[in-house]
């Protein structure tokens, strides 16, 4: 299994292809005794999630990912690639690997809502990161900044967390992580991927968010006519 679309097999030859540029750390290859689950997401999107018989107790979390992406499809727009999906594999962290998300076999046994916040953060990824990628390591922030933050924007939606939860929470944690690792665009060289690229850049979108689009809501006037507003 690999990121892009199968478009064949030939003897032991596997053949993935991808319509989009794929930055380099955004592939994936896993080799293993896989069983596939197919589904169709918004559009007709294909959506292949590989597991192992061993995963196969999380197959109702598996097949969450068309809801999904049509979460993010009515809030960022179309998906950005021709095909997406999931391949477990023996890791404890999740990676945004362009349109074959590699999800680590720790995440479904931390629970249904700890799965559906990771999942759907990786998938947010595709259009923040993948689609829209960084220039260098010191643009990480752009890429976790926007996927934790819309990771909060649908735990506020399905999970029930307050708004006053998350600023409160972002505005505490941002200072500390800034004392602790730097700022998210010149983070310590010895903490790479540490929180505050994560944390502090949501906290900041979070900010933009109220005092751009909210404050729009709010404006007794008519916003002019610019196609549908984030959520």
């Amino acid at each position: 299994m690999a990121s892009g679309t199968p478009v064949g097999q030939s003897g032991n030859t596997f053949t993935y292809r991808s319509t989009a540029p794929v930055a380099s750390y955004a592939t994936t290859l896993a080799v293993g005794r896989y069983r596939k689950l197919a589904a169709t997401g918004p559009r007709g999107i294909p959506v292949t999630t590989w597991y192992r018989a061993k995963d196969a107790q999380y197959l109702p979390m598996f097949k969450r990912s068309p809801a999904f992406l049509t979460w993010l499809e009515e809030r960022f727009g179309p998906y950005p690639f021709d095909s997406t999906g999931l391949v477990m594999v023996e890791s404890n962290s999740a990676m945004e690997t362009q349109q074959m998300v590699t999800l680590g076999e720790v995440q479904p046994a931390r629970g249904d809502q700890m799965f559906d916040l990771t999942t759907l953060h990786e998938y947010a990824h595709h259009w923040f990161g993948d689609a829209v990628t960084l220039t260098d390591w010191r643009d990480m922030w752009l890429n976790e900044g926007w996927a934790l933050y819309v990771q909060k924007l649908y735990e506020k939606d399905r999970y029930g967390l307050s708004d006053a939860e998350l600023v409160k929470s972002s505005r505490q944690r941002d200072g500390e992580l800034r004392k602790e690792y730097g700022p998210p665009s010149k983070p310590d060289r010895a903490e790479f991927g540490a929180t505050n690229v994560y944390t502090c850049g949501a906290a900041m979108l979070r900010q933009l968010h109220q005092a751009l689009i909210d404050a729009w809501l709010d404006s007794p006037t008519t916003p002019p006519e610019t196609g549908p507003l984030p959520r």
